[in-house]
């Protein structure tokens, strides 16, 4: 089986975690060093890609403009490469991503939900069909055919308009059973 590594012989697969245990403890130095090893080693697009993803598993909830940032910048990197020469100026958009990442405060909230949600699905514990069983009314809507449905019945019953309807359920359920309205 292949296995990508660096000019050197460093295994890519070590490269890039260490690249990420570094920007994780704030290790500036080290992660450029990692990240300029990654992009001299013709790996740039990968760590434009692996930047997006420490991005939002390490900083996360934390700084979410500068995920967003990252985001923007490594994304017109990948599509800007394509047409580029090389060169020192090409690591620098990705430099900055690194040092930001570094100086930024960090979360793993995130990730570490997506781990428990993954893990409790797997076990059966939760499933999307268990959350819609569980908040029928507000799910089955009218947005969906059978939520449109059971509104043109109760338009029937109430001698109403679907329209109006729906606008009773949007303002008495739809809208302000969330928590932002609690």
């Amino acid at each position: 089986m292949y296995k990508p590594q660096l000019k050197n012989g460093l295994p890519y697969d070590q490269v890039v975690s260490a690249l990420q245990k570094m920007v994780r403890r704030g290790r500036e130095r080290e992660a450029l060093v990692l990240g300029q090893t990654l992009f001299e080693n013709n790996f740039g697009g990968a760590l434009a890609r692996r930047l997006m993803s420490i991005a939002a598993e390490d900083i996360g909830l934390a700084n979410p403009q500068l995920v967003a940032h990252v985001y923007a910048i490594c994304a017109a990197w990948l599509i800007a490469k394509k047409e580029s020469k090389g060169g020192h100026g090409e690591f620098l958009a990705l430099a900055m991503c690194i040092i930001s990442l570094c100086r930024s405060q960090k979360n793993r909230e995130t990730d570490d939900a997506i781990v428990v949600t993954c893990r409790r699905m797997k076990d059966g514990l939760d499933s999307a069909a268990k959350v819609i069983a569980d908040h029928l009314d507000l799910c089955v809507d009218s947005h969906t055919d059978e939520g449109k449905a059971k509104l043109r019945q109760k338009a029937v019953a109430n001698n109403s308009s679907y329209e109006a309807e729906a606008w009773k359920q949007f303002y008495t359920g739809g809208l302000f059973s969330g928590a932002m309205w609690k």
